[in-house]
């Protein structure tokens, strides 16, 4: 017999109605609306109500890698690098398979971020690799693909996105209660904490972090190999990756900027276009992240 369902500890709480009714009119692709759940608000649409209770009692395999990041964070990218290192470079799988089959979201059936994520580290002992990005980056990615997924189906402006996402109005946010559950676990023997940007400077060195992490360090000779699969040109061409198979059944808006988009240079340090037009935005941005260094 499996162990007894545990109550679900959070209180879940619809957002306000004027809120809530504002959403709805600017995320198309949600119908009943929206809730925040636990002590830092992390917000869900409205099924999580149904669910919860659910993903708080799933019980983890020991041998389970996971990541976790805020999205847009380089989710993907890391998915398919830990994906090949941990079923040994098998390229004709990866190729044959999409990522959304070889390496599953957990949170498929809703779209939920992981408000009990923190909880849960303690009790189980599989690998955790958690990345984190800049969030002036996470949120022009953000957007793109809110008005890139019609689950989502944003129709906004950016200047309209940006203030649901400062306050944490879209799913898996807000961002820097994320990040934090995540550095207050970055220490134990089973998470790996990464930065994107740090990915981006040195793939190499990331590939052979994973690797000694994951027990599975490749050859030179493989990881030249792994780095040319990882080139963002290469990745975007990727139709096991890149979500060719949920644009084929019409999930995405056309006209939209792909799921794969510009993956970040590490050579460019100047805010994204979205902020540059918008200097206003710029500002309260970076007032706010150094609030909440």
């Amino acid at each position: 017999m499996g162990k007894p369902q545990v109550k679900f500890p959070f209180e879940i709480r619809d957002v306000d109605a004027e809120t809530n009714a504002e959403l709805l009119e600017y995320f198309k692709g949600e119908r009943t609306g929206f809730v925040q759940v636990g002590p830092e608000g992390y917000f869900f649409p409205q099924k999580y109500k149904e669910q919860a209770e659910q993903y708080y009692n799933f019980q983890a395999r020991p041998d389970d890698i996971w990541i976790s990041t805020v999205p847009r964070s380089g989710t993907t990218w890391t998915q398919e690098m830990i994906w090949l290192l941990a079923n040994g470079l098998d390229y004709e799988q990866a190729q044959q398979r999409p990522l959304t089959e070889r390496f599953p979201f957990f949170e498929c059936s809703l779209v939920i971020g992981d408000a009990f994520k923190a909880e849960l580290l303690n009790e189980i002992k599989d690998e955790i690799v958690y990345v984190a990005r800049n969030p002036k980056d996470v949120a022009v990615s953000y957007y793109h693909l809110n008005r890139l997924f019609r689950n989502f189906g944003y129709v906004g402006d950016f200047e309209r996105y940006w203030r649901y996402f400062q306050h944490g109005l879209n799913s898996w946010l807000p961002y820097f209660s994320h990040v934090k559950e995540a550095r207050e676990h970055r220490n134990l023997p089973n998470v790996l904490f990464l930065n994107y940007e740090d990915m981006l400077v040195d793939l190499p060195g990331t590939v052979r972090r994973l690797g000694e992490f994951l027990d599975c360090m490749p050859n030179e000779d493989d990881l030249e190999k792994l780095l040319d699969h990882l080139n963002i040109k290469n990745f975007r061409q990727n139709k096991s990756v890149n979500m060719n198979q949920m644009s084929k059944i019409g999930v995405m808006n056309e006209g939209e900027a792909a799921f794969v988009r510009k993956g970040g240079d590490p050579k460019q340090q100047q805010d994204q276009q979205e902020f540059l037009d918008h200097p206003h935005l710029l500002k309260i941005a970076n007032e706010w992240i150094q609030q909440n260094k």
